[in-house]
């Protein structure tokens, strides 16, 4: 199991404009379309440190 952090969202209907930051490989704004996966799940976390 591997965790991304979706750091932006250009197109919220296609994965390759979802980009990503994750510490394995230190990627940076990458498409999550170029990871290889069975099975994909989103977790959308809120509230937490809202800055004003």
């Amino acid at each position: 199991m591997h965790t991304l952090v979706i750091i932006n969202i250009e197109n919220k209907f296609s994965l390759t404009g979802i980009k990503i930051a994750s510490h394995t490989y230190d990627n940076y704004n990458k498409s999550i379309s170029e990871y290889f996966f069975q099975k994909i799940r989103f977790i959308h976390i809120e509230g937490v440190r809202k800055w004003s």
